[in-house]
């Protein structure tokens, strides 16, 4: 259980002091669909999913948004081109790569070279450790990473959430939903 009040009195706290970083999985590809999930436009919004993303992020904490090498230019310019965000908290964070493999374990090759894809969610924590943005927050009094995937239209930074886990000193907690 959860005291709302108090989870919310806690959570706008957290949020207003920059103690939460949102942190943006946005390193899709989109192979399947044609063009990284990140730029994907919501009909009749015409607003891209990274740039809802950007308009969730309520506090004062930096905004991490998490892109493959090979995607990262594409994104910035597309960021850079939006109007109405606070781009002095935005920095960015490369993902790994990997080679890409046909079902026989062979490097796949595109132009004679090596076809990289980026490893997805399962490298969040060694990237954030590699950049040392992890660190520099942490440095400056930041305390919790609220981390988000981009096509996940409705994860934003929700006060009750950031103050229950802060009231209940959970390492980690995670919403899932039905």
């Amino acid at each position: 259980g959860c005291d709302v009040e108090a989870c919310v009195g806690m959570g706008n706290s957290k949020l207003a002091s920059g103690k939460v970083a949102y942190c943006i999985m946005a390193g899709g590809a989109g192979t399947r669909i044609g063009e990284p999930k990140a730029l994907l436009r919501l009909p009749d919004i015409g607003l891209s999913l990274l740039t809802i993303k950007l308009f969730q992020a309520i506090g004062s904490g930096p905004i991490w948004i998490v892109v493959s090498p090979s995607m990262k230019q594409q994104l910035v310019d597309h960021v850079n081109s939006q109007i109405g965000i606070d781009h002095a908290r935005i920095k960015y964070i490369e993902q790994f790569e990997s080679y890409r493999l046909h079902p026989n374990n062979d490097v796949v090759l595109v132009d004679g070279k090596p076809d990289l894809y980026p490893c997805g969610h399962g490298d969040l924590f060694p990237a954030l450790t590699k950049s040392k943005i992890l660190h520099e927050f942490r440095a400056v009094g930041g305390e919790f990473v609220s981390v988000v995937n981009v096509d996940n239209v409705l994860a934003g930074l929700d006060p009750v959430l950031i103050g229950w886990h802060a009231l209940s000193q959970s390492n980690v907690t995670c919403e899932v939903v039905r």
